[in-house]
């Protein structure tokens, strides 16, 4: 199984800092708060859309010291989580075209075993729907049995591709594509973009963050797609 690292999630965020999907951000701070927290979730979306980091983002609340519904960002498990370094903390990824058995069974022997720091441990497994028939049954067996201080967080563009019996056990949060007034705003202010372009970056957007964020980032691009704005 791969652990795999990233920093994708910006340092000291928040949930109010997150851009777009508010229902989803309210619902997993009630969830919080009211210590009503499910053993198993799956967030479906685009690609880039921002699963992953509202997937860290729910993580580092629920390692937080301060047991709050935002994390402190201060705490030692907070910089731990931001640096990639929480022992309770796992994130399950595979170059492989698919995840296979072999990768399910190290998940569960690592559920198996009790936390490190934390009185919770959380595993994220990216791109689930690549799991194989043969690993998807032996994963299944993890939720139809839950332990009771793990929390599992699938990430998938389609939850339809995932088995009926394990999306059924698990609570299916669905992220809408970003309203473009939004994105503009975003873009505007993080990038220092005159308001015309960061409009026409949101449209060309598709309601995606990440997409936004690449255009901008892209001198060229964005003047190849002003100039297709003018030709039309």
């Amino acid at each position: 199984m791969t652990f795999y690292a990233s920093n994708c999630m910006e340092v000291n965020m928040l949930f109010n800092e997150f851009v777009g999907q508010d229902e989803i951000k309210e619902y997993l701070k009630k969830s919080i708060k009211d210590n009503n927290v499910s053993h198993g979730y799956i967030f479906e979306g685009n690609k880039g859309i921002g699963k992953y980091n509202m997937a860290l983002l729910f993580a580092q609340s629920l390692l937080c010291d301060n047991f709050s519904e935002e994390p402190c960002n201060e705490c030692s498990s907070c910089i731990k989580v931001n640096t990639m370094n929480h022992p309770d903390l796992h994130i399950i990824s595979t170059t492989d075209k698919s995840i296979k058995r072999e990768v399910i069974d190290e998940l569960i022997e690592s559920i198996n075993q009790k936390p490190y720091e934390s009185e919770r441990k959380i595993y994220i497994i990216k791109n689930s729907e690549d799991m194989t028939p043969q690993a998807a049954n032996t994963f299944l067996k993890t939720l139809e049995e839950p332990i009771g201080n793990t929390i599992i967080i699938l990430l998938t563009e389609n939850s339809n591709l995932l088995l009926p019996t394990i999306s059924s056990r698990c609570q299916i949060i669905k992220f809408k594509r970003i309203d473009n007034s939004i994105i503009a705003s975003y873009v505007k202010d993080k990038f220092r973009l005159d308001s015309n372009t960061a409009k026409l970056i949101a449209y060309y957007s598709q309601g995606v963050l990440l997409n936004a964020e690449k255009i901008a980032l892209d001198e060229n691009d964005i003047l190849k797609r002003r100039s297709e704005i003018i030709k039309i």
